[in-house]
């Protein structure tokens, strides 16, 4: 029996997050596809009918196929990837807006630690940094790359095994049982530091 192993990546998945890392950082150094690039304008374009608020999902999905010829189902979900694609570029830009405003509370704070006549105005001061850090969005940990997809092509036929479960665990068991000797009998030699 022969099998081959083909690791593939998801390409729906990488190119979501691709886009998404070349619309939050114009210095990520992302180059989109041409692919990529299609994807993109119908997001921004479903992204345009979501905003609009005056059609129903079922209206969206009907103006996708017909302005890009996609089927009804790469429609529907180019209405979750544009979810999920502007609402993580949004939050991005909130937070890189509350972090300068942060930054710049902390300047004023230094600033007027030092000015007797404006310490009485620092309590307001520590209060709206304290606000501005609360509504700072709680940043998730996307991977770099996505988990790989492994697809196995197995070519030849696939036969009923002539092992029972019981034999399979004694004949495991009873490898497992060589292996840890191996590892005890080692024989270690203590090497001393040259002081």
């Amino acid at each position: 029996m022969s099998k081959s192993l083909t690791i593939r990546e998801q390409m729906k998945t990488d190119a979501l997050s691709r886009i998404q890392r070349f619309m939050s950082n114009s210095e990520s150094g992302v180059v989109l596809t041409a692919e990529e690039e299609k994807i993109l304008t119908r997001l921004i374009y479903t992204n345009a009918l979501l905003t609009e608020r005056k059609y129903s999902s079922e209206q969206i999905i009907e103006k996708v196929k017909e302005k890009f010829g996609v089927s009804q189902w790469t429609a529907r979900a180019d209405i979750e990837k544009t979810y999920t694609l502007f609402s993580a570029v949004t939050e991005d830009y909130k937070r890189y807006t509350l972090k300068l405003h942060i930054e710049a509370i902390e300047r004023k704070i230094v600033q007027w630690e030092n000015d007797k006549s404006l310490a009485h105005l620092l309590p307001k001061l520590y209060a709206e940094k304290t606000r501005a850090i609360a509504e700072l969005p709680v940043q998730l940990q996307l991977p770099d790359t996505p988990a790989p997809v492994i697809i196995l092509d197995i070519k030849g036929s696939i036969s009923k095994p002539d092992i029972t479960a019981e034999q399979a665990r004694a004949e495991a068991e009873e490898i497992l049982k060589h292996e840890d000797k191996d590892i005890t009998d080692i024989d270690y030699e203590e090497v001393k530091k040259d002081e």
